[in-house]
Parts: C-alpha cells; sequence; structure tokens
C-alpha cells in the first residue's frame, strides 16, 4: 500500500505546531500517547509522546514530542531536545504479516506497541534502506477514519481553530476535539 504520512520528531510540540502553521498547513490535530506496554527492540520500554497530525495536500505531517525518558525508535534518529526526519507511515492489511516479511530480509522492529483502538503498531528500522524509520499501521477503520478526517479538515480550512484536540472515546474510536 502507499505511504501516506511523514513525521518529524520535535522538542517542542506547540513551537512545531506554530511553525507549520505559519506555512499554511493545519489544522492540527494534537493527542496525548501513553503506552506502558510498549516494546523496544522486543523488550519492554514504556513510551509516551505528544502528537499532532495536519494534512498538506496528498500528504499527512505528523509532529512527536516525546515525554518518556527511556529509549525508543524516536530517539535512534533525532536526539533529545532536537528535531528531525524521523519516520514515513505505511497502511498494510496485516502489522504481524509485514513484520515477518521485514524480519525475515534482517530488518529489525524498533518499537511495537497498541495504539488507537487496540491496533498494533510498529516500527521498521529501515534507516540502512530507506533512511529513515518505516510505521507499520494497520488498515483499520478507526485509523483510515482518522486519516480521512485529517485530510477532510484541511480541504477548505480557512485558517480558524488551528489545534484541536482529538479525544479517546470508549471504544477506543477517536473523537475529533473542540479547538484547543
Amino acid at each position: 500500500m502507499a505511504l501516506l504520512q511523514n513525521c518529524w520528531v520535535v522538542p517542542d510540540l506547540d513551537a512545531a505546531m506554530e511553525q507549520w502553521l505559519s506555512m499554511g498547513v493545519g489544522p492540527f490535530f494534537r493527542r496525548d500517547a501513553d503506552y506502558p506496554e510498549a516494546l523496544y527492540r522486543g523488550k519492554p520500554e514504556p513510551l509516551a509522546f505528544k502528537a499532532a497530525l495536519a494534512q498538506a495536500g496528498p500528504v499527512q505531517i505528523e509532529l512527536i514530542q516525546q515525554t518518556s525518558k527511556g529509549a525508543s525508535a524516536y530517539r535512534d534518529m533525532v536526539p533529545e531536545g532536537q528535531s528531525g526526519f524521523h519516520h514515513m507511515c505505511r497502511i498494510v492489511q496485516s502489522v504481524e504479516e509485514e513484520i515477518e516479511r521485514l524480519r525475515a530480509r534482517g530488518i529489525e522492529m524498533a518499537s511495537e506497541f497498541r495504539s488507537v483502538g487496540g491496533a498494533k503498531v510498529a516500527y521498521a528500522d529501515t534507516r540502512s534502506e530507506l533512511g529513515c524509520m518505516l510505521e507499520l499501521v494497520p488498515a483499520e477503520p478507526v485509523l483510515i477514519n482518522l486519516f480521512r478526517d485529517v485530510a477532510e479538515a484541511a480541504r477548505n480550512w480557512d485558517g480558524t481553530d488551528p489545534i484541536r484536540m482529538l479525544k479517546l472515546k470508549n471504544g477506543g474510536d477517536l473523537e475529533m476535539g473542540a479547538p484547543q
């Protein structure tokens, strides 16, 4: 399937969103994420971060500020306190099958965790081949709908309500919240 997202790791999410907004990219949908059972290179390592999504034409922009102190796929590429390009995102039918396919080629999984709606997400360490990580996201309705809604919000955005909150509802679905 196609690549649909580019992500930058940033030291200050609010400042990064403002920079992108000043270039006409928005609105941003922001959320806090906490994954106490995340794996880092196959071993337990809690992961927490703040993230924001926006659409720039056909490409989704993601900004991530890691808030946990441990090792992570984010810190593998971008040292704490710095900014840098981190990953491209690919939607796949089965994250598990894609993990096995990549592992058979010698590609290690830098991170694995259960994201929105309990969907398994993984970061493949494809730096030697692509120069960045590759995020694997399952083609689950909750995630497909999120990507669609972010793109739709940008389509006719008039500059109002530039930062909005994403909220998890019961059952793991997302709610596109009110302005921050």
